[in-house]
């Protein structure tokens, strides 16, 4: 038992989105072996012991950051903090979730449109289908005989072992736990006609014959994964099966040697986490760098002229397509497994006309959008930084995760102007991850004196969420203007809003 609550509680704090399964699924295994429970209730009172010292790091670390579990779901994009939901639409959402985290065709059907499709084998299920039949035999015996604890336990782990992920959403990353469950009921239903069966053929050669079966089934799939799986998608991107990191590094790395002096400048947008791949395939090599290609394409970087730029083909298309570009160089390009062109590895210059299309592109961006809505029970005009991503209704709609991006300026400025005065006391601010300035501007009638407040914040987590007052008290506000400033980026850098919602007396 001791064993089984520390491998508990490591399970319980390696993945948050599984808490929920996992802590439903330990008490009905206790409910389901009370008696038994009762009866060594000296032992049984040491393991509750042990798994309370063990939920003390987590009690406490809820205790010091009370909102936490709420933005984990946040990041997630799980239906439960969407604030347009109504509570029965939720458990509604909920049901829907969990039932097809049991259900037989997601698990065992060729295809599904959930998860993306490199955590999938083209034409093969999350479970290979011809074991389904096994698995259902398994929990027809694992039914019929549930009194049993052994049993009953396997039919309590597959029941809740969705549960945690049909909180966020079903994906395979999230149910993996289902695997072992769905194991043990195949391996169940298995054996039972392995021992009808022995009966006739021997049960030597029925162990024989599975153990020949499975080893060239597992060594056909090994061989059409190696061979064929390259093909199988051709979305070779960030939502795709996101290709090519270790053929760029190693073309890199080549370049590199014939060329010292030279930098290598490597747009990741394929890839996931393109930093750590740098730090794996070429750690502390100063001379590569990874860049943001809508920065690049936003603002003048004069020391690309003597960089090796390594582009995605569609990356390629948009900086020629910009019109600030001219191609110099083309030192490589590498292939896809699909055998169409992939990436470039370029040398770029300035066309003369760049200048003059980054200053109308600065121009453009600028110019601020006006629209209308209602505020805190009033019409308001409201004047903002062209947004990117998201629209004006996401930042005042009660829900942070909708949030909206400027245009690639920094700051992002609001500004409100009330058909009616408002007696504001401070605002609710939710942005994205950075160090930031805020300065907040309120404005009466003519001839009153404005009011500015301004703050500093540093080392905040991720998406931030700030009460700011209003200290003191602006009185009647007719005009309110929020400025908030990445401190580490340029004038060209997206600001991410989340969320902002006023205070008023």
């Amino acid at each position: 038992m001791f064993p089984a609550v520390v491998f508990g509680a490591l399970a319980f704090y390696s993945y948050n989105t599984g808490q929920a399964g996992l802590v439903l699924c330990a008490l009905l295994l206790v409910v389901g072996d009370a008696r038994y429970h009762w009866e060594n209730r000296r032992m049984a009172l040491l393991g509750a012991a042990l798994a309370i010292a063990l939920a003390l790091p987590y009690v406490r670390f809820q205790a010091e950051h009370p909102g936490e579990i709420a933005r984990r779901f946040q990041l997630v994009g799980s239906y439960l903090v969407r604030p347009d939901l109504l509570p029965a639409e939720k458990a509604a959402r909920f049901v829907q979730e969990y039932a097809a985290g049991l259900s037989p065709v997601y698990w065992y059907g060729p295809e599904n449109s959930r998860d993306l499709i490199r955590h999938r084998m083209k034409g093969y299920g999350n479970l290979l289908w011809p074991t389904l039949p096994f698995a259902a035999i398994g929990l027809l015996i694992c039914f019929r005989r549930w009194r049993d604890p052994a049993h009953r336990a396997v039919l309590i782990v597959a029941f809740t072992a969705p549960a945690g992920a049909a909180l966020a959403g079903m994906h395979v990353t999230r149910a993996l736990v289902f695997v072992l469950p769905a194991a043990l009921l195949t391996a169940l239903g298995l054996a039972a006609l392995m021992r009808r069966m022995g009966e006739r053929v021997g049960q030597t050669r029925m162990v024989a014959a599975l153990f020949v079966l499975l080893s060239l089934a597992g060594g056909a799939m090994l061989r059409e994964a190696l061979a064929d799986g390259p093909t199988w998608y051709t979305d070779y991107g960030l939502t795709g099966t996101q290709y090519g990191a270790r053929q760029v590094f190693s073309d890199v790395s080549r370049y590199l040697a014939d060329h010292p002096q030279s930098q290598v400048w490597i747009f990741p947008s394929a890839w996931n986490g393109g930093d750590m791949l740098r730090r794996f395939f070429a750690p502390e090599d100063p001379r590569i760098l990874l860049l943001n290609l809508d920065s690049f394409l936003e603002e003048r970087f004069d020391a690309v002229e003597g960089a090796l730029v390594v582009l995605t083909k569609d990356d390629y298309e948009s900086v020629i397509r910009s019109g600030k570009f001219t191609e110099r160089d083309v030192e490589d390009t590498l292939q896809l497994p699909d055998g169409t062109t992939g990436f470039y590895l370029v040398r770029l210059a300035y066309l003369p006309e760049a200048d003059a299309i980054f200053a109308a592109e600065r121009d453009a961006r600028r110019r601020m959008v006006a629209e209308e809505i209602v505020l805190i029970g009033r019409t308001a005009t409201v004047r903002h930084t062209p947004f990117d991503i998201g629209s004006l209704p996401d930042l005042f709609d009660g829900d942070p995760t909708t949030m909206v991006r400027t245009a690639g300026i920094n700051p992002a400025v609001i500004e409100i102007e009330f058909s009616e005065p408002a007696w504001l006391t401070g605002l609710r601010l939710t942005t994205g991850s950075m160090d930031l300035g805020v300065t907040i501007g309120v404005f009466a009638d003519e001839g009153t004196v404005p009011g500015r407040y301004d703050e500093v914040f540093t080392g905040l987590p991720p998406s931030p969420t700030l009460d700011l007052m209003l200290e003191p008290a602006p009185g009647p506000v007719r005009r309110l203007t929020i400025e908030v400033r990445d401190l580490n980026g340029l004038a060209t850098k997206y600001v991410h809003l989340g969320e902002i919602v006023l205070h008023e007396e």
